[in-house]
């Protein structure tokens, strides 16, 4: 028996065209998110040294928190808890303001100052410790105003409360 090659085709055509058995290709997965930035290599480090004086109103830092505590390097805590004009604070100080946020004192921005060299870095961190890249570079002409060596030191009130 000989099949016409007309048949030969439609036979192709519907065989090619019949559903397939097999499932269609699954979706890629979506991409993982980035990791999470890492926080500033010393910010556990801060985060535990004591405060210096008590919470007092933040009024330097528009938008970080409505109170603000104050935590020095150990070394040179009492030179800040003495800081008059002309004071000057020895290279290795690292000086950072820890915000709060409401009555519960939710976790606001963190400000820090880092001393080497005879100059001072300046830093913005979330509330987590992550840098705030390019968030610090305004901080520099504040600070020139500060009491002594670029600092202002703590409120009269909050500074008798030692």
């Amino acid at each position: 028996m000989r099949i016409s090659p007309l048949c030969l085709a439609l036979a192709l055509a519907l065989a090619c065209s019949a559903p397939s058995s097999q499932p269609p290709p699954r979706a890629a997965p979506p991409p993982s998110p980035p990791p999470a930035p890492a926080p500033w290599s010393r910010f556990d480090e801060i985060s535990a040294w004591p405060t210096v004086g008590e919470a007092f109103a933040n009024l330097g830092h528009a938008g970080a928190g409505t109170l603000a505590l104050v935590r020095v390097s150990p070394d040179a805590r009492a030179t800040y808890e003495a800081l008059v004009r002309d004071s000057t604070m020895p290279d290795g100080t690292v000086v950072a303001l820890f915000h709060g946020v409401g009555s519960g004192h939710d976790p606001g921005a963190v400000y820090v100052m880092e001393k080497a060299g005879g100059a001072w870095s300046f830093r913005l961190l979330t509330p987590r410790g992550v840098i705030v890249e390019g968030a610090a570079s305004r901080c520099a002409a504040c600070h020139e105003g500060g009491v002594g060596d670029s600092l202002f030191g703590l409120p009269r009130a909050a500074a008798a409360g030692r």
